[in-house]
């Protein structure tokens, strides 16, 4: 006999038992069926407690406000700094990484022996421990100190040990917590000056506080540490009392070591001088037995940022400008250059500069184009004549220096006097680059030479255009010489007015006094000596 299907099939299932409570209560069916689709969840990411949301939120906080110190830096101070380690410390989980758990200062000495940027991103924590006064100062120093030897080196070979010994361990505590025993080649400390002036805790104030202490330096390694001694004990007070000093009270004795050359006796026997230009570099001479010279600056520059150059975007982005800070710490990189260099020790952009330049044409900013015209000249010109020091990549771009003809164009284009002013700067920099045979540059020296302001003659506007008339007809022939021996021939060389040449005369005798936004008293000289921002006469009362 075949058993039936009802006899065998179980009768006290759970699917039994859900469908009799439906039929039952459907309230308590309901909840039931709802207990179970959650004990059938998919597996996935457990949900957190409202401690743990917490802990994580504090955490995301911390490591946006430290992680910003290395991109858009805020003016953050030591107490703020130890606020945010302190909270993002005490936030921090049972499951931190071993590396966190080490002691703050030892952080700060592998972060500096690695001088890696990425570890401050690794974690908040981390980013706290490196953002402090202490390491941005130490950052600043390893960077612009150059400690290798100085190229063409007129100094004594060290012979009294314990002055080399006195003068490396200050040099080594101006470094703490870095370890002065570990040297930077000049391609790291290139790579490191590009990466710090990248971010925006790297100010021009953050900069020029460490001014005397790199100064100090400098003397420690070029002049007390070469074995130098001074025979003067008036003197050799001077020089202790300077080294001995920090901050702004350095600059009390500025004077009086620039103003007296300090003298000294090296140990080869050799008679040496120096003298200092407040804040900006020292000069050490040698008289016997063979003459020769170095100027090491405060600051070694290797790197002069894009936003130096072209500019920062405005708040819409859709145009670009100068802040007057980034013009400031032009000035003082221009300032803590070595006029006479080969120009191939310092790497920049010359599509950003060119860009910058075009930015001040059309806004109308005469001082950043007066600053970017002359690093412009100052770099391509000794490129152009200066082979490179050895280690150094050759940044030569052509074979004679010129600027881009369209920027000429796009001055006239500005409203007077503007244009005028404009254009007076590139021939400055360099007049054979304008173009010769522009309809649109005739047009414009045509008005200038009838020119009239409020029904009135202008004359010294005329003067100019009869004269820039003149000049574009003899400009094919000035181009030819300036480019074979352009010291001689050009008509503007390193803003220098060649008074040699018959254009060179008109306009000194027929424009220069006539002119009345500018100044041609320096028209004799190279115009790389005057700075809008002077950190010698102007560091005092920018820093407190």
């Amino acid at each position: 006999m075949t058993p039936s299907l009802s006899s065998n099939t179980p009768t006290n299932t759970q699917k039994s038992q859900l469908q009799r409570q439906d039929s039952d209560d459907p309230k308590e069916a309901c909840n039931d069926l709802t207990a179970t689709k959650k004990r059938k969840r998919l597996s996935g990411r457990p949900l957190l407690s409202f401690a743990q949301l917490k802990s994580r939120k504090a955490a995301r906080e911390a490591a946006s406000r430290s992680k910003n110190a290395w991109k858009f830096p805020p003016q953050q101070t030591e107490a703020s700094t130890a606020s945010i380690l302190k909270t993002t410390q005490s936030k921090r989980r049972n499951g931190s990484s071993a590396l966190e758990q080490l002691p703050i200062e030892l952080l700060e000495r592998i972060f500096l022996y690695a001088l890696e940027t990425n570890f401050c991103r690794a974690s908040p924590f981390l980013a706290s421990a490196v953002s402090s006064e202490r390491i941005y100062r130490t950052l600043i120093r390893l960077a612009f100190f150059k400690d290798t030897e100085h190229e063409g080196n007129c100094l004594p070979v060290p012979g009294r040990r314990q002055r080399v010994k006195t003068a490396r361990e200050r040099i080594a505590e101006a470094l703490k917590p870095a370890d002065y025993n570990m040297r930077l080649d000049e391609t790291d400390r290139a790579n490191l000056q590009a990466t710090i002036l990248r971010c925006r805790w790297c100010t021009k104030k953050r900069i020029l506080v460490q001014l005397p202490v790199l100064t100090q330096m400098n003397i420690w390694k070029h002049w007390v540490g070469t074995g130098i001694e001074i025979s003067d004990p008036v003197g050799q007070t001077t020089l202790d009392d300077f080294l001995s000093v920090r901050g702004h009270e350095t600059l009390r004795t500025f004077p009086t070591a620039y103003t007296s050359p300090l003298e000294g006796t090296g140990p080869d026997g050799s008679t040496y001088s120096m003298s200092i230009k407040p804040l900006r570099w020292i000069n050490i001479f040698r008289w016997t037995p063979k003459r020769a010279s170095i100027c090491p600056r405060a600051m070694n520059i290797r790197i002069i940022p894009d936003y130096l150059l072209r500019g920062r975007r405005t708040g819409d982005g859709k145009e670009w400008c100068f802040a007057e800070e980034d013009l400031d710490l032009l000035e003082l990189f221009r300032q803590q250059y070595d006029w006479c260099g080969t120009g191939h020790d310092v790497s920049f952009s010359r599509n950003a500069l060119q860009s910058g330049i075009q930015t001040a044409i059309t806004s109308q900013n005469m001082r950043a184009l007066t600053s970017l015209l002359k690093v412009d000249e100052l770099f391509f010109r000794q490129r152009s004549t200066h082979d490179p020091p050895p280690g150094y990549a050759n940044q030569h771009t052509g074979q004679y220096y010129a600027i881009p003809e369209d920027h000429f164009l796009q001055a006239i284009r500005l409203p007077m006097p503007e244009a005028m002013h404009s254009f007076i700067l590139l021939l400055r920099c360099n007049a054979e680059s304008m173009p010769p045979d522009s309809s649109e540059l005739t047009q414009w020296a045509m008005e200038l030479s009838s020119y009239h302001e409020n029904n009135e003659i202008d004359e010294a506007v005329q003067l100019f255009g009869e004269w820039l008339l003149d000049f574009m007809i003899e400009l094919p022939g000035y181009i030819d010489e300036a480019r074979q021996v352009p010291r001689e021939k050009a008509l503007f060389y390193h803003g220098e007015l060649n008074t040699q040449s018959r254009m060179g005369k008109r306009f000194r005798d027929e424009v220069c006094d006539r002119l009345p936004f500018t100044s041609w008293d320096n028209y004799h000289q190279p115009w790389f000596f005057e700075y809008s921002y002077d950190v010698s006469t102007s560091w005092s009362t920018d820093i407190q």
